[in-house]
């Protein structure tokens, strides 16, 4: 059974339904792009280009100005942790 509690508890498969929300786990409903500019540890080699597609719930989606900040140092928490940066 996966812990719908974490965001990262398993892999995406459209197959399963929606990718789960990057933030709560909860099921996406909406899906992002995040381009990391030159300063971020995610920005690409130069001459390359990065995009790291994400979802968020709706809960999470309606505060997603206030929340930008968080999506962003998440996503680059996951991928140094993953070794991908």
């Amino acid at each position: 059974m996966v812990d719908t509690n974490c965001a990262t508890a398993a892999p995406f498969c459209c197959a399963r339904g929606p990718k789960p929300c990057l933030l709560c786990g909860r099921p996406g409903a909406v899906n992002g792009m995040y381009f990391p500019g030159p300063h971020s540890p995610a920005a690409p080699p130069p001459g390359k280009g990065r995009i790291v597609l994400y979802s968020l719930c709706e809960r999470c989606n309606r505060q997603r100005q206030s929340l930008l900040e968080i999506v962003e140092d998440r996503i680059e928490s996951d991928l140094l942790a993953s070794g991908q940066i």
